[in-house]
């Protein structure tokens, strides 16, 4: 079951996710908060747009997108990394619905890639219709334009995880479990149902984990504070 928080689609405090291409079947589940991320047989289909950049902006949008873009780059180093070519977004992303959110056609980052090959790209948004929140956020988004958004204050207090299972390219019996965190934190610790606790880099704000696993909960440190978060869905 795959869920989301875009207006209008949120379930007891856990949101429905939503597919915003055509994808293959997954499993998904995100800790509730602003997020639009692809589902399975039966979930909305959100229509995407034809342009490959977002939309031209009024200056009162520039402006907002501007302050997007400072407030995120001033918490998370990977937005602050020189553009490269690898940064470049794919089209699924740029076709997604919430394209005209992007603070901008290059503030877009590539943070990273999983085990089985998943691009992964964290572009600073601004508030609008399909993100249900008033800040400054970030998206980030596979490369086949599934993905969760979040506002800051939201990424700060450990709500971007995304947990999916059935994914057709990971192994039977596989699931990834991934976050956005903010600088400071270089690496969490997920405890599983069979009581483990495994340790997990953080690299350019983002840890991926693949394998054949329960999670729990994770915890992390930030600032001499410990901190935790239960992992909904798993």
């Amino acid at each position: 079951m795959l869920m989301n928080r875009a207006k209008g689609l949120t379930r007891g405090g856990v949101a429905v996710l939503i597919v915003l291409v055509g994808l293959a079947v997954a499993a998904v589940v995100a800790v509730a908060g602003p997020s639009i991320v692809s589902g399975p047989e039966g979930s909305k289909v959100v229509e995407g747009s034809s342009q490959s950049t977002p939309p031209s902006m009024t200056k009162p949008q520039s402006e907002m997108a501007a302050q997007a873009l400072e407030q995120a780059r001033a918490k998370f180093s990977s937005l602050r990394a020189a553009e490269s070519a690898a940064d470049k977004l794919p089209e699924a992303i740029n076709r997604s619905s919430i394209a005209k959110n992007f603070a901008g056609p290059n503030a877009a980052r590539k943070v990273g890639t999983s085990k089985s090959g998943i691009d992964f790209f964290a572009i600073p948004v601004v508030p609008g219709a399909e993100l249900q929140f008033d800040d400054a956020g970030v998206c980030v988004l596979e490369e086949n334009g599934a993905g969760s958004c979040q506002s800051i204050d939201e990424i700060e207090q450990g709500q971007s995880l995304v947990y999916a299972d059935h994914l057709p390219e990971l192994p039977s019996g596989y699931a990834r479990l991934r976050g956005f965190m903010p600088d400071g934190v270089d690496e969490v610790k997920i405890a599983t149902s069979d009581g483990k606790s495994l340790t997990v880099p953080v690299n350019g704000n983002l840890f991926v984990y693949e394998a054949d696993f329960s999670p729990v909960s994770i915890s992390w440190s930030l600032n001499g504070n410990q901190h935790s978060r239960a992992v909904p869905g798993a």
